[in-house]
């Protein structure tokens, strides 16, 4: 059993980065508010602008157009002119990007380039794209023109100024595979999991809290292990991916692209916390038999009011836990299921060592009471 609950700790480890990957890459909700967010941060917002400046001083013959717009004597300026447009273009554009019109056309890129990724990756054919075409790309375009407009610049931009690739289309079998082993992966690794719990609970006969307190702290080591891993990892994709001049806007990119892993890590924690608390509360300290006492009398009288405040609990710790409201629709009916049979047993050990006082005076079944069928006693 003990086994069981190494592996089962190592399949939870893998289960979590595969969800972690599936949901952030692959949820177009969860991309487009990660694009938000990424827009939002003033590091990756400068490297936008400048992204976009370059598109449009590619797309423009800027000093020629000044070169025409201004009186002859003055057209040796030109260059400077145009250098002073581009100082001028890149607080522009910082600005354009800031503004919340400018977001919300963001997040349409980014949406529309997500949803055609998706629909390709998992052959599905919806709103004219087909799985059979080609590659995708995030086009930025329209923020680009947007920009040379309020410049005054007159930009031809070329075709691909402003797009970037997603995926290439000699990519795409090898990522619809992988896209296919990730949606399978991510069910059956955590069903697998619990598989394993399950199997272990029931070879646990007489030490069942042990186990359990077992499976808590095994719960909170992989937790940690993700928040260090996250860090860990981060640190060396910003040292080599990143120079001076990127390396605030990598670690920020990285921090919000990781940002669920973060939170399915600590939920984990916090989900560990619970089963060592519940073993605590089940065992023979002091302070746990002092609490089933003060719990007794509720959970015997009142057993709807004891189920009802537990089950708000629990849904309070869904909806407003570590795991951000991530949970999957399969992880809240095993965490139910889990929190039912918990909640279950600890009743029947408290009506078990704290039974009713009047309980305690009734004979076992099948024995007389002292006395019973004699004649009363004679009055004097």
């Amino acid at each position: 059993m003990w086994t069981l609950v190494v592996l089962a700790a190592l399949l939870l480890l893998v289960s979590s980065l595969v969800i972690w990957i599936e949901r952030q890459v692959l949820d177009t909700d969860n991309w487009v508010e990660t694009s938000g967010e990424l827009l939002e941060n003033d590091a990756v917002r400068e490297l936008t602008a400048d992204v976009l400046v370059e598109a449009v001083f590619a797309g423009a013959d800027v000093q020629d157009q000044f070169s025409e717009a201004l009186p002859p004597e003055l057209r040796p300026l030109a260059p400077q002119a145009t250098g002073l447009a581009r100082s001028l273009a890149d607080d522009q554009a910082n600005r354009l990007l800031a503004l919340p019109q400018t977001v919300a056309l963001w997040e349409e890129a980014n949406r529309l380039a997500h949803e055609r990724l998706v629909a390709i990756l998992r052959k599905e054919d919806i709103d004219g794209i087909e799985s059979s075409d080609g590659g995708v790309t995030l086009d930025l375009t329209p923020l680009a023109q947007e920009l040379a407009g309020q410049i005054g610049v007159q930009a031809d931009l070329p075709e691909d100024a402003a797009q970037f690739t997603i995926i290439k289309s000699d990519e795409l079998d090898t990522a619809q595979t992988g896209v296919r082993i990730l949606d399978f992966l991510s069910v059956f690794l955590i069903i697998v999991v619990f598989a394993l719990l399950a199997l272990a609970v029931w070879l646990a006969r007489g030490t069942r809290r042990e186990l359990l307190r077992a499976i808590g702290w095994s719960w909170i080591i992989v937790g940690i292990l993700l928040l260090i891993l996250r860090s860990i990892t981060g640190d060396a994709l910003i040292d080599s991916l990143t120079n001076a001049r990127t390396v605030e806007a990598g670690k920020a990119v990285w921090d919000i692209l990781t940002r669920l892993l973060r939170d399915i890590s600590w939920a984990i924690v916090a989900y560990g916390l619970v089963a060592v608390a519940a073993a605590w509360i089940a065992g023979p300290t002091r302070w746990a038999i002092a609490l089933r006492a003060a719990l007794a009398p509720t959970v015997r009288e009142r057993p709807a009011v004891w189920y009802t405040a537990l089950g708000v609990i629990f849904l309070l710790v869904i909806l407003t836990g570590p795991s951000g409201g991530e949970v999957g629709g399969l992880g809240i009916v095993i965490m139910a299921a889990l929190f039912a049979l918990g909640v279950h047993f600890l009743r029947r050990q408290i009506l078990r060592e704290f039974p009713h006082p009047s309980d305690k005076s009734k004979p076992p079944t099948g024995t007389a009471s002292p006395g019973a069928g004699a004649p009363p006693p004679d009055s004097a």
